[in-house]
C-alpha cells in the first residue's frame, strides 16, 4: 500500500454478466500515488503537513438523496415514493485530499494569505476549491432539489481554506479539493503551499512564511465489482495498468 494516494472518481464503467444470480463490471479508476515516501510527510520549522492515504472517498462524504433523472427531475417509484440512491458530495473528475497540519510554533496560524494550489505535468496551476465552488460545481453537474442535501453535507465537513485557524499544539485534518482540466495526464503533479505563516508579530503581522511542496505520479487501474440482486456492489479486484 502506498503512503498516499489520493482520490478520482470513475470515468465509466462495463457491465459483463457472469450468471443468473450475480453480475459483474469494471470501472476505470485514476490515482496520484507518491513521487517518493519522503514527500508524504514534510516538517519545517515547527509545522508537519502530512498527506493521509485514500484509497476511496470517505463515507462521510455519501449522502442518501432522492435520485433525478438527466433532465433535473425527481425519480419516484411505484406508488409515488421518491426514489432514493446514495450519491456523494464531490463533483465528479477532481481530486480530494485529506491533509494533517500539526502546528507546534506556540501560536495561532491564520492561513488567511497562504495559497495552495496543484500543477500539473504541463505546469497548469489548479488552486484549490472553497466549500462555496465545490457547491457551485455539484449544481452545475446536478442541477435536481435533491442535490441541496449534497451542499449540506459538504458545509459540514471541514475543508482548509483562506479562513482556516491554526491552534498550537494542535493537529488539524481537513480535506482539499481541486479539479484539473484533464486529471488522467500521466506525469509528475506536484501541491504547493505558498507563504504559510510560521512566525508572527503581536499584532498579527507575518515575519516569516515558508512553503511546502509534494510531488506525485497519476496511475490508472481498473476495479471490478461483483453485483448482486438487492445488494450493494462489492469490489473483488484491482490492477493497475502500466
Amino acid at each position: 500500500m502506498k503512503t498516499f494516494i489520493r482520490f478520482a472518481l470513475f470515468i465509466f464503467s462495463i457491465s459483463v454478466f457472469v450468471g443468473c444470480g450475480a453480475s459483474t463490471y469494471t470501472s476505470e479508476r485514476y490515482e496520484l500515488a507518491p513521487y517518493s515516501s519522503e514527500e508524504s510527510k514534510q516538517t519545517k520549522d515547527n509545522i508537519t503537513i502530512e498527506r493521509v492515504p485514500l484509497n476511496e472517498i470517505p463515507e462521510e462524504f455519501k449522502a442518501l438523496v432522492q435520485g433525478c433523472n438527466a433532465s433535473g427531475q425527481l425519480l419516484v417509484k411505484s406508488g409515488n415514493e421518491p426514489h432514493m440512491v446514495y450519491e456523494y458530495a464531490l463533483p465528479r473528475g477532481g481530486y480530494l485530499e485529506k491533509l494533517h497540519i500539526t502546528n507546534n510554533t506556540g501560536h495561532v496560524i491564520r492561513l488567511n494569505n497562504s495559497v495552495i494550489v496543484a500543477f500539473d505535468p504541463a505546469n497548469n496551476q489548479y488552486p484549490i476549491k472553497t466549500k462555496e465552488e465545490i457547491k457551485a460545481l455539484l449544481q452545475q453537474e446536478r442541477p435536481c432539489p435533491s442535490t441541496s442535501q449534497l451542499e449540506s453535507r459538504i458545509t459540514t465537513l471541514k475543508f482548509f481554506e483562506r479562513n482556516t485557524e491554526l491552534l498550537p499544539n494542535m493537529t488539524t485534518t481537513g480535506y482539499i479539493y481541486y479539479k484539473p482540466q484533464d486529471w488522467r495526464i500521466p506525469g509528475t503533479w506536484k501541491l504547493s503551499i505558498f507563504d504559510f505563516p510560521v512566525e508572527t508579530e503581536a499584532s498579527g503581522v507575518v515575519k516569516k512564511a515558508i512553503t511546502f511542496e509534494m510531488r506525485s505520479v497519476v496511475k490508472k487501474y481498473i476495479d471490478t465489482y461483483k453485483v448482486e440482486f438487492m445488494k450493494q456492489p462489492e469490489k473483488v479486484s484491482s490492477e493497475e495498468v502500466k
